[in-house]
């Protein structure tokens, strides 16, 4: 086990007492002023501070769970990660209630090197059901589902060259 993992079950530990008293913190710990904070939490905040930190350790550790996200009721935005051969595209899919369009809509990044942009759900599904009704086998499908990825990545990646997004500055600015 990592050294941060080591200290995330040591935080965690504390993190699971279940009442509204205040912690108590051995005094060689004291001087920890992360455990001093969660010492004064109530246990609906210490609930709140286990579960974010829980998720993020999933995350640092690469053991992502997509079935317990889909159960949760929270879908996830990305339909892919790609390239156009310089640099890397992150598309995402958004109803096209929210997007305006079809897309692809570029979307500032904080990165020269990672262009993101979003394709409206709605075409996405048509798109995917025209490949499930042109094609016949599982391995014809999945060929024609990856050449319709890359054909979204080229896409992005010419949207934005040919008009920038706005900076994350701008674009935050810009946000009524």
């Amino acid at each position: 086990m990592s050294s941060w993992e080591d200290d995330y079950d040591e935080i965690f530990h504390w993190l699971d007492e279940s009442d509204d008293d205040p912690i108590a913190i051995p005094p060689d710990l004291h001087d920890n002023s992360l455990l001093g904070f969660i010492a004064n939490l109530s246990s609906k905040d210490r609930n709140r501070l286990r579960e974010a930190l829980d998720v993020m350790k999933k995350e640092l550790s690469g053991k992502i769970d997509i079935g317990a996200e889909l159960a949760s009721g929270t879908p996830g935005d990305l339909l892919f990660v790609g390239s156009d051969g310089n640099r890397v595209v992150k598309g995402f899919h958004y109803s096209r209630k929210v997007l305006g369009e079809d897309g692809p809509v570029i979307l500032p990044s904080s990165s020269p090197f990672v262009l993101i942009g979003a394709f409206s759900d709605e075409y996405i599904q048509s798109c995917a059901d025209e490949i499930e009704d042109c094609y016949d086998t599982p391995s014809e499908k999945q060929a024609a589902w990856e050449q319709q990825m890359a054909d979204y990545a080229m896409r992005i990646a010419d949207k934005h060259d040919d008009s920038p997004p706005l900076t994350p500055d701008d674009f935050l600015r810009s946000i009524d």
